[in-house]
């Protein structure tokens, strides 16, 4: 049965939108209906989630043929493909000890990416469902306000007091969900602090210290430049020894600001936030958006940079 219990929950718990849970929910009540589509769509679940999450991009494939086949929306099976095969994943945090709680929160990362969708496309589905993968795989874990996968160092790094971290080293790369949460001083931290309670038996804290690295634009140096002293923006920046850093000609990442508006003229850019407000300008004085890599150390209970 793919109307389950179990989807009921799980689409109300993440709060999938009012409007695109109608659509969904119309697809999974469909493949009950139709047992032969259900039954594919079941295969093709079982083969990507056995005996672990496999490459997603080719299950994509035989998605967009079966949404072909039977005379439905390829966005929407994507996403109901997710939901469904989330009954798997969740039977496997279960199995490894891993609290419902962390579970959905890690999942409701189908909610954000949904809303970005939404709010760039203009329909209901995602434009990334390749990025699933790391959560279906147990290599993804959110807890509090960031999500963290596993990941190696690819280079020597020594922060400026002293910390040694060698090539190879095993550390979690640090992302940043678009929940809206804003990145407050509590809420950075109580998130450092699950984070090291969460890997403190595993190789990732090694004499009593967890390495967090992030990859963002959040991270960009310039933003000294023209955020407002208090954005908590600068304070997230301010936990990291920012190691590297680059610009973006292309300017990237302003979906992740001002949505379907990206490709507007800069001058039309919407002004409806401090930090859009802040982008516009700067970027109607002629600069470019960049982005920046760092890394935290953290001992459990404070950032030792």
């Amino acid at each position: 049965m793919h109307y389950s219990e179990f989807y009921k929950k799980l689409v109300e718990k993440i709060e999938i939108p009012e409007s695109a849970k109608e659509e969904f929910t119309s697809l999974v009540k469909r493949l009950d209906e139709d047992l032969q589509f259900g039954r594919e769509v079941d295969k093709l679940i079982m083969r990507f989630m056995f005996p672990k999450a496999h490459d997603i991009r080719r299950f994509l494939e035989k998605l967009a043929v079966l949404a072909k086949k039977y005379s439905v929306d390829e966005n929407t099976l994507q996403f109901v493909f997710l939901l469904l095969s989330a009954e798997t994943l969740y039977k496997r945090y279960l199995k490894q000890k891993i609290s419902e709680e962390i579970f959905y929160d890690t999942i409701k990362d189908l909610k954000y990416k949904l809303i970005e969708c939404i709010d760039c496309k203009g329909y209901n589905g995602t434009f990334v469902p390749h990025w699933f993968e790391g959560f279906y795989r147990l290599e993804r874990f959110a807890l509090g306000r960031f999500q963290y996968e596993f990941t190696d160092t690819d280079r020597e790094i020594i922060t400026p007091n002293g910390v040694k971290i060698k090539k190879g080293t095993k550390v979690l790369f640090l992302h940043i969900p678009s929940s809206g949460v804003p990145l407050t001083d509590d809420v950075r931290m109580n998130s450092y602090k699950k984070a090291f309670e969460f890997f403190k038996d595993t190789p990732f804290v090694k004499n009593g210290k967890i390495v967090f690295v992030c990859h963002s634009w959040l991270l960009y140096n310039k933003h000294y430049e023209f955020l407002p002293e208090n954005s908590n923006i600068l304070k997230f920046m301010n936990d990291f020894y920012i190691y590297d850093g680059y610009i973006s000609e292309t300017n990237g990442d302003l979906w992740r600001i001002f949505g379907k508006y990206e490709n507007v003229p800069v001058n039309e850019l919407p002004e409806d936030t401090s930090l859009k407000k802040a982008y516009k300008k700067w970027l109607c004085d002629g600069n470019a958006t960049g982005g920046g890599v760092g890394v935290i150390v953290f001992d459990g209970e404070k950032i030792i940079n």
